[in-house]
This record gives C-alpha cells, sequence and structure tokens, in this order.
C-alpha cells in the first residue's frame, strides 16, 4: 500500500457549499477533480455551472440563483486511477442526499471527473453534510476503500413563515376554520335572537275602544 501510495499523483479538487437552505429546498452540489488545471480555473467552472455570483455588497461572497450565499472550496488530493466520493448528512433526518452521477468513478490524468448531488432540506436549525472522498487500493490481491479526505459543510437551515403554515395539517386547520366558523354563526344567531326577543318586549301593546 505504501508503494501505491508513492506511485500516486495528486489533483486539485473544488465544490460549491450552501451556507444557508430554507426547508424542503433543494441545491445541487457539485464535486469536480482535475490534475491538470489550477484551483482558480476549478472554482471558476463551478460559478459558471452554478450560476454563482460575487456579491455587490461583500466582494469575497458568492450569491446563488435563488439568493443564498455559497462558498467555493479547493484543496489537493492523492488520487488513483478509481475515486469514490460520498456525500452524508451527520443526522440521517437533517437531509435528503440523492447521487445524480456515480459515487465511483474511473479518474482521468487529464480530463475532468466530476460528482454531483441533490441535496433537500428536511430539519430546521445549524445541519452538518459531510463530502467524503476515497480511493481505490489492493492489499494482498483485493480492493480496499481508503478514505483520503473528509470535508464538513455546515449549512443553516432556515424556516419562513410561510414554511411554518406549509408544515401544518390543514386537516386541523381546516376542522379549526370550521369551528371557528360554526361558533361566529351562533353567536350571530344568539344575538339577533335577543335583539328579536327585546323588541317585541319593548313594542307597546294594543289596545280596544270601546264605543
Amino acid at each position: 500500500i505504501d508503494q501505491q501510495y508513492k506511485d500516486n499523483i495528486k489533483a486539485n479538487i473544488a465544490f460549491n457549499k450552501p451556507e444557508q437552505m430554507h426547508k424542503e429546498e433543494t441545491q445541487s452540489i457539485e464535486l469536480i477533480l482535475n490534475s491538470s488545471i489550477p484551483p482558480s480555473t476549478l472554482s471558476a467552472q463551478i460559478m459558471e455551472w452554478g450560476n454563482f455570483v460575487t456579491s455587490t455588497a461583500e466582494p469575497n461572497v458568492l450569491i446563488a440563483p435563488n439568493g443564498q450565499r455559497v462558498t467555493i472550496e479547493t484543496s489537493q488530493i492523492e488520487i488513483t486511477p478509481r475515486m469514490k466520493a460520498e456525500l452524508k448528512p451527520q443526522d440521517s433526518e437533517a437531509f435528503i442526499v440523492a447521487n445524480m452521477l456515480d459515487a465511483e468513478q474511473v479518474v482521468s490524468s487529464v480530463n475532468t471527473t466530476t460528482w454531483r448531488w441533490s441535496v433537500t432540506a428536511k430539519k430546521e436549525g445549524p445541519q452538518t453534510l459531510e463530502l467524503v472522498i476515497s480511493q481505490l487500493v489492493k492489499y494482498d490481491g483485493k480492493d480496499f476503500w481508503h478514505e483520503v479526505e473528509t470535508y464538513t459543510a455546515n449549512i443553516v437551515v432556515e424556516v419562513t413563515p410561510l414554511d411554518r403554515v406549509k408544515s401544518l395539517d390543514w386537516k386541523w386547520i381546516l376542522g379549526f376554520i370550521l369551528l371557528l366558523v360554526g361558533s361566529v354563526l351562533g353567536i350571530l344567531n344568539y344575538l339577533n335572537s335577543s335583539k328579536k326577543k327585546t323588541g317585541e318586549e319593548n313594542k307597546p301593546s294594543s289596545t280596544r275602544r270601546i264605543k
């Protein structure tokens, strides 16, 4: 294994990390790897893919099309001809993560290798995603996945008033509305009946004239 590590070459990687998400919102995260392209170029490719723009108010902050802040992280790792990248939530209930491309990829020494995930926020509050990158190595004639790096993305999942309304049980809301309407109608009927009764009591009684 040590000899395999000596033979490994290094490659640059870049990936985007959302800093905020709304509950039930879905965003895409992309990881690209290339041994012949500098980190700045990989970052530019991520920006173009995600349609990210630089904030006019904060020059070093990137903004996604949905208006949320996003970060692009770059690094350098050792690679083997076959690599695997997995995106995992620390809390399994916090996000739904779907692979849009295969987790295992054949890595080229020239072309860019891409991984992509669709992430849906399901739980509010500060949440964490982990990006785990592994190499395929051989030992005693068998293949083993060896973890190279783990990166974390800390994301604040926000809940708007509209999100809270959407999360309510509409059957319960409908029942409450019907109960409220029934109560209002009952009060109006009671007030109307009371008004009629009071009017009849105050009405002068008629008298008969005797010739």
